[in-house]
C-alpha cells in the first residue's frame, strides 16, 4: 500500500473514499470516509483499493493560488501533480492548479478541517 492520510481512493466497489487515518503497523485502525460516513477499514480492504485519479469531465475541487478552492470540470493532468480544468461546460478557458479532489457534494476536505 502506497497511501497517505488525506489520499482519495477508489474502493473495490468503485466508490470514492477519503483516507482519514492510517495504521500500517496494526492494520486495524484505518479510518475512512465513504458515502459521508466514517468507518474503520482493515489493511486487507485498503490493499484492494487504488488511488483516485480524476477523469476528463469529472467535477472536482481545485486549489488555486488566488481564489482558494473553486469547483471546476477536470480536463487533464499536465504532470508534476498539476491539473488543468475549466469552470463550466461551455467555457473554453482552461486554468491550471496543483491540488485536485473529487466533488462529492461536500466542501473540500481542507476547508472542513480548517487547513
Amino acid at each position: 500500500m502506497n497511501f497517505e492520510v488525506g489520499d482519495w481512493l477508489l474502493s473495490p466497489e468503485d466508490e470514492i473514499i477519503e483516507l482519514l487515518e492510517l495504521d500500517l503497523e496494526n492494520g486495524v485502525h484505518n479510518k475512512i470516509k465513504k458515502n459521508g460516513s466514517e468507518s474503520l477499514a482493515f489493511n486487507g480492504y485498503l490493499k484492494q483499493c487504488r488511488k483516485w485519479k480524476p477523469k476528463s469531465g469529472d467535477w472536482c475541487w481545485f486549489l488555486t493560488v488566488n481564489s482558494g478552492y473553486v469547483l471546476g470540470q477536470f480536463t487533464q493532468e499536465i504532470g508534476n501533480g498539476r491539473y488543468r480544468y475549466k469552470l463550466n461546460t461551455s467555457d473554453n478557458a482552461l486554468f491550471n492548479c496543483s491540488n485536485c479532489e473529487p466533488f462529492i457534494g461536500d466542501l473540500p476536505s481542507r476547508i472542513k478541517k480548517g487547513v
